[in-house]
Order: structure tokens, then sequence, then C-alpha cells
């Protein structure tokens, strides 16, 4: 998740590059969650689409993007429709990003 780059066929403008949420989250569903089921309290595709977010805030590690989301709480918990009120804390986030850069180093 260095950079990112748009299809041929996608054009940004001068406000960005503008995408439905919900198509987002409804790709970044078909991940699956390796975790174990106790204690899950955030679906992995929400903890993905948090930290997507937050990298396209330019937020490059753990504590960044845990800052970011929870400078934005009160937002993304409105347009996320976020079911416990509140964002994840470092915990889960950090967790995630250590998941994902494990499963990137594997490849």
């Amino acid at each position: 998740m260095d950079s990112i780059t748009l299809q041929a066929n996608q054009d940004c403008t001068e406000s960005g590059f503008i995408f439905e949420i919900q198509s987002l989250y409804a790709y970044l569903r078909r991940v699956v969650d390796p975790r174990k089921s106790k204690g899950i309290r955030y679906q992995l595709a929400t903890l993905l689409l948090l930290i997507l977010l937050a990298k396209l805030g330019g937020q490059d590690n753990p504590t960044g993007i845990s800052e970011w989301v929870k400078l934005r709480e009160a937002a993304l918990v409105k347009i996320l429709k976020l079911p416990r009120q509140r964002v994840p804390h470092h915990a889960p986030i950090g967790g995630c990003c250590k998941l994902w850069n494990q499963r990137r180093l594997n490849r």
C-alpha cells in the first residue's frame, strides 16, 4: 500500500478521485478474515477500509493510522454507520497492519 495507481480509463479531477464507499466496502468484505472469532469487535472489512482511508490521508504507520481515525471518529461513525458508535483503538488497527505486512512478505 505504498502508492495508488489509477487504471488507464480512470480520471482524477482537481477535487480528487471519487468512488462509492459502499462498493469499496463490498470489495473488502471478500477478503478472508484469518483472525480467530473470539474477541472480534470489528469486521475485517471495516478495519481495512479505515486503514485505506488513513493511508489515502497520508498516514504510513499503525500509530498514525489510529490517530487519523480517532481524530475523525464522529464523521467515520456516521458515514460508515459503525454499530459500536466508536472507531477501533490502536490494537486492532495495528494487528490488521501487522497481518497485512506478514501476508505481503509471504508472497
